[in-house]
């Protein structure tokens, strides 16, 4: 096939100095070694990417490496659509050195996951920038797939000292507050100063100046031509430049080397763009409205030979239409010389709009048998396309295609909404139960960390069309993922017995069902020997089993690693919190940073970030809270890791990291406030036991129990069953206030509730705030000599392990009661050691609490002056 050869010359630009003159300023930046991120966005044929190609003209003619990729409408955009054209262009770049030809390029095959892929992505443009400056635009980025937005995100934080210059397109009135790009332009501006250009109408100014140099009119001849075409095209250069290009030959005629206007009283009102559109398809031949519709059906991006198929028409009587459309400005030529594209999307839009719907459908079923038939595998994103705008069933396949790729890519949004596009198609369709089922199951899977509690309802289904069918692989796998998800939730009991099911159920399969599963795609754990015992022994952990998640846990993690692939990385998970529970923090940190490690390897970046914030809660806060340097890196990480979660995670939730912290420097306005604001579940109950207690000392005893509620819904008589042990300190809470409002009979069973759960665990955890509980509640009462036995206990349990914020609490209380004994010399030893403990772990609040009980000493002493210095 010839190559074509399309018009060069750059546009004519006016208006857009300022614009212009940013976007230099960034280019001469980037080629300087300073890399940078521009956004052009606008109204449709508002200017933005003949502006970034003016650039992009201007970065070629200085050296710079320039590559573009562009996002299309009416196709279903393929993982990392526009990316994929940049490599593609790379590869045909004519001058490749062998020092380009050594670079290495980005893989799906090759990466283990996402983040391997992106850090591939950005060393492959590194390695590149490091021969010539790049410049990369990426256009039309309303249609981009959440992909490509990531890898976006992600190469423009990391561009620092780089000869790289990033533009980037998109439609203004299509980004809605529901659109991937509505958040992510002002993290753009925020992580990599991106600067943002809106671009607005031209003027009436700037259109009189645009005739002028164009055409060289009369004066009273440009303000009439320029007053008729801003009364049409309202500003929009697209618009204008259509409106001129069908008024030449007619109103605007060449005559002795220089343009005459006709009077425009006598021109027809092209009332509509396709209007404008049709008239100049006219003058290319009586075929071309035809061909160009079905080129306007396939795409914006035309293969020549996949048009000819479609068309019933010779390559050669094609190519002499292109000739002509793109001489007309209607197509351009691809550099690969094998396909066109329209030279604007809005003539693609408004060939496509003018097509009736019958005529559309039987076009887009021709082009998807044509795809399907072509020598080389079609790409699944564009078959499915054409199939479902045909509505032939064949979608379906073709769907699942593209979403088991998308899900390959690790572009799980893209997976997601192809797997729903499927389930929409097979929508009462009552021979394909079981296909529904498995494309059920996927779409759970992908969603679950999103949209937990609705994906449970979504694996119901899955089971009951597992049992219908007869399919007991999958009915047994969506049992377990129901228990997976509910722990997810905090409904433990319920998940535990879910899981437990379905590890009964898995455990029961065929050793053909047993492949199938083994063989199934998904993106939770992959099924080994274990069974789904690895998630069960962190869901046992997590509600405190402490001795059946051990055993289950030792068990695993004993085993060989090719046997436990699956389980092994939850496994320590669990064992991270049972260690914790059971008074081993070493052996618990280590466990966790196994964990960490397996889910890093697998890019399981959201367990990543829940074993983070765990471990600060379980490990940190209660026996290394008093090193404020380790606190403070891992509440970093932590924010880090849900920064990288943007997809899941809303930037309030990264802010929420650094919650305990917030709690210790008293800065409690932002913490509640944080609190407030997140939606993640699985902080949400453990900060409520750190916030409640504030709440009592601020005076808000409503909220306190409200909270207290949330994680001990039934009061004390709440079964350990039904909650996560990270809940303890609302049951000493509840003990405080019912002290408070001498509720002795309400103090009783909370301390009989407490007792039962240290019982039922077997945690080591607890136990100390367990007998400065008793501790309170005997002092409430007048029963000294109890009160201090129970607090003696608190200290020597506080002490081995050691629980600083414990260990303090003790020591004050027991300053207390022997200042109120008169031990004046053993109140002072006590409080100096709690005051000492406070100021090694930033406690300011404890810290206060601490010298107010040193003040009271000093008043019993008479020493007036001193006890004011501390209540100062």
């Amino acid at each position: 096939m010839r190559h074509i050869a399309s018009p060069s010359g750059p546009p004519l630009l006016v208006g857009r100095s300022r614009e212009q003159s940013l976007l230099r300023a960034q280019l001469s930046a980037a080629l300087a070694g300073q890399g940078g991120l521009v956004i052009l966005s606008g109204e449709a044929g508002i200017g933005k990417t003949t502006l970034a190609v003016d650039t992009c003209r201007e970065a070629l003619a200085a050296g710079a490496f320039t590559l573009t990729g562009h996002c299309y409408d009416h196709t279903e955009t393929p993982p990392y659509g526009p990316w994929v054209e940049v490599l593609d262009q790379f590869r045909g770049l004519p001058d490749r050195s062998p020092a380009l030809r050594a670079i290495v390029e980005p893989s799906v095959a090759r990466s283990q996951s996402q983040s391997a892929l992106f850090s591939e992505s950005r060393e492959f443009l590194l390695a590149l920038a490091q021969e010539r400056p790049v410049v990369i635009l990426l256009d039309d980025l309303h249609w981009a797939d959440a992909a490509s937005l990531e890898l976006l995100r992600f190469i423009a934080r990391r561009l620092g000292s780089a000869p790289i210059l990033l533009l980037v397109t998109y439609r203004s009135d299509q980004v809605t507050r529901e659109h991937p790009l509505y958040r992510l332009v002002p993290l753009l501006v925020r992580e990599a100063l991106a600067v943002r250009m809106d671009l607005s109408p031209l003027s009436d100014d700037d259109v009189r100046t645009l005739v002028e140099r164009a055409y060289q009119l009369p004066p009273a001849e440009t303000r009439d031509l320029a007053a008729y075409l801003q009364a049409r095209a309202e500003g929009n250069p697209f618009f204008l430049g259509e409106l001129l290009r069908s008024l030449e030959g007619t109103a605007l005629l060449p005559e002795a080397g220089r343009w005459t206007l006709r009077p425009l009283a006598d021109m027809p009102v092209p009332v509509l763009l396709r209007q404008v559109i049709d008239a100049r398809i006219e003058q290319l031949g009586p075929e071309a409205g035809s061909l160009l519709t079905i080129a306007a059906v396939i795409g914006q991006v035309v293969p020549l030979q996949l048009w000819a198929a479609v068309s019933g028409t010779t390559q050669e009587a094609l190519l002499l239409l292109v000739d002509r459309a793109v001489a007309a400005r209607v197509l351009d030529a691809t550099p690969d010389g094998v396909s066109v594209r329209f030279a604007h999307a809005l003539i693609r839009e408004a060939l496509y709009e003018g097509l009736l719907p019958p005529r559309r459908r039987v076009q887009h079923l021709q082009i998807a048998e044509a795809l399907i038939a072509q020598a080389t595998a079609p790409d699944p994103d564009t078959v499915a396309y054409h199939f479902g705008q045909a509505g032939d069933p064949r979608a379906v396949a073709w769907l699942t295609r593209a979403g088991e790729r998308a899900q390959r890519a690790f572009a799980w949004p893209t997976a997601a909404l192809r797997f729903a596009a499927a389930l929409a198609l097979l929508e009462g369709d009552d021979t394909a139960l079981n296909e529904r089922g498995w494309l059920l199951l996927r779409l759970a899977l992908l969603r679950r960390f999103a949209t937990p509690r609705a994906e449970i309802a979504t694996l119901e289904e899955a089971e009951r069309l597992g049992q219908v069918t007869g399919d007991q692989a999958l009915a047994a796998y969506a049992r377990f993922h129901q228990g997976m998800l509910r722990c997810q939730g905090a409904d433990l009991r319920r998940g535990i017995e879910a899981e437990e099911a379905g590890i009964a159920m898995l455990d029961a399969l065929s050793p053909t069902d047993r492949a199938r599963l083994a063989a199934f795609d998904t993106t939770s754990d992959p099924l080994d020997g274990q069974n789904g015992r690895g998630e069960l022994t962190l869901a046992m952990a997590e509600n405190g089993r402490l001795a059946q998640a051990r055993a289950l846990g030792e068990q695993i993690v004993g085993l060989p690693p090719e046997q436990t692939y699956g389980s092994r990385g939850d496994a320590y998970y669990g064992l991270g919190f049972v260690y914790a529970g059971l008074g081993q923090p070493d052996a618990a940190r280590l466990a966790f940073a196994q964990a960490r490690e397996i889910f890093r390897a697998h890019d399981y970046r959201s367990m990543v970030t829940a074993s983070l914030f765990d471990e600060l809660m379980v490990v940190n806060l209660p026996y290394r809270i008093d090193r404020p340097d380790e606190r403070q890196q891992m509440e970093a990480a932590l924010a880090a890791s849900f920064a990288a979660l943007d997809d899941i995670f809303d930037e309030r939730s990264a802010r929420s990291a650094s919650m305990l912290s917030r709690v210790l420097g008293g800065d409690w306005h932002e913490a509640f406030a944080m609190f407030e604001q997140s939606s993640v579940r699985f902080m949400r109950l453990a900060t409520a036991a750190l916030l409640a207690p504030l709440a009592r000392f601020q005076g808000n005893d409503a909220l306190a129990w409200s909270l207290i509620r949330e994680g001990l819904p039934d009061g004390p008589d709440t079964a350990p069953e039904e909650t996560v042990g990270k809940v303890l300190p609302l049951r000493t809470l509840a003990i405080t206030l019912a002290l408070d409002g001498a509720d002795f009979d309400a103090a009783r069973r909370w301390l009989a509730a407490i007792d039962h759960w240290l019982e039922w665990s077997g945690s080591v955890v607890g136990q100390a705030d367990a007998h400065l509980s008793w501790a309170a509640y005997h002092r409430a009462l007048g029963e000294h000599a109890q009160a201090r036995a129970r607090a003696v206990n608190a200290l020597a349990a506080a002490a081995a392990p050691r629980q600083p914020l414990t260990l303090l609490a003790a020591h004050r209380l027991l300053g207390e009661l022997d200042l109120a004994a008169g031990r004046l010399a053993d109140a002072e030893t006590q409080l100096a050691a709690a005051l000492a403990l406070a100021e090694a772990c930033g406690a300011r609040h404890q810290y206060a609490l601490t010298l107010l009980a040193l003040a009271d000493l000093l008043r019993v002493r008479g020493d007036l002056p001193a006890a004011r210095v501390h209540l100062a």
